[in-house]
């Protein structure tokens, strides 16, 4: 069994998995007994897989290359990327993102420990890696360890990006038998959280940022309100039943930190509003009051220009600062 695997789903990303690859490849050459690269091309039309037959021919050892024949739902071509893996630990790799150039020496120090979840801070740019932020400021250890319980409580969302997570096969092979419906979006965070609360290993919250998070655009963006507000709370609400009270921080953070920016994803529900009627219900339990009135004007018949500008100016206006 090797030590880690780098999980790598990927469509139409040739030209940034390229840099990623680059990057991560010398690092991975260190340690070549330890590591495989699975990549699973979910029928991509650019020039993908030439480009990862070309460094299969240098590093074909530990870079090994799926494309399937039909496509995948995004979170289906999570499972089978990590099904075809054999690493102690699985790190689930976005195909855009880049990492320090000391990033495996790091977490392979990290691994030694053996915690059952390891999570990166991150810095978050654009699709050029230019004008980046560092995603959590406030910190005040570099390796902040606990239990998976405190783990959860503490961080709630924040793992949601999951080329910041690393996790033992365990944490994700046990998380698989407690899977619920309505994970939307983010099943692979379900599936660890789940899992790490059957483990007795501790976690670690690494605050030195390890790699950019680009923001390219993404094609499932107009289900991304499903993804947060109702995919995260479902996640929460079974995480619920085995650290009671996750539910209550969670929602308590949805409806209370960083208002206007929560506020802002439920403007993107204008996009599709025939899709969110749909899913009415499945929104309104999460949702506090002026949200449930935010999705209800932006469902509504009333024109999109209209609905924005008055969206903006009442965001505007009660959020700003």
């Amino acid at each position: 069994m090797k030590t880690l695997s780098i999980a790598i789903p990927t469509h139409n990303r040739a030209h940034f998995l390229k840099e990623e690859l680059d990057i991560l490849l010398p690092q991975v050459l260190t340690r070549k007994e330890e590591i495989e690269i699975i990549i699973s091309d979910n029928v991509s039309t650019d020039d993908t897989e030439s480009m990862i037959h070309k460094y299969m021919e240098i590093y074909g050892d530990v870079l090994f290359y799926f494309r399937q024949s039909v496509p995948l739902d995004f979170e289906d071509n999570f499972d089978f990327v990590i099904e075809h893996s054999l690493g102690e630990y699985i790190y689930l790799l976005g195909d855009d993102d880049l990492h320090s150039p000391d990033f495996l020496s790091v977490l392979f120090r990290l691994m030694d420990k053996d915690y059952s979840i390891i999570h990166f801070n991150r810095l978050v740019g654009d699709e050029k890696c230019s004008n980046n932020s560092l995603f959590d400021i406030n910190y005040e250890v570099l390796e902040d360890v606990c239990s998976s319980s405190d783990f959860i409580r503490k961080l709630t969302w924040k793992p949601n990006f999951m080329s910041s997570l690393v996790f033992k096969r365990e944490c994700w092979i046990n998380g698989g038998k407690l899977l619920s419906e309505g994970f939307y979006g983010y099943r692979f965070l379900g599936q660890v959280y789940l899992g790490a609360t059957t483990l007795s290993n501790n976690c670690c919250y690494y605050y030195m940022p390890m790699l950019i998070m680009r923001n390219p655009n993404r094609t499932f963006a107009k289900k991304f309100p499903l993804f947060f507000f109702v995919g995260l709370s479902n996640i929460f609400k079974a995480v619920d039943e085995y650290i009671p009270g996750v539910l209550d921080i969670w929602l308590y953070n949805l409806h209370n930190n960083k208002v206007a920016h929560y506020m802002h994803l439920l403007s993107i529900i204008q996009i599709d509003k025939k899709f969110y009627q749909s899913k009415s219900k499945e929104f309104m339990p999460y949702l506090c009051r002026r949200q449930k009135v935010a999705y209800k004007l932006l469902t509504s018949s009333i024109s999109n220009s209209f609905l924005r500008k008055l969206y903006n100016f009442i965001v505007k206006v009660l959020y700003k600062g």
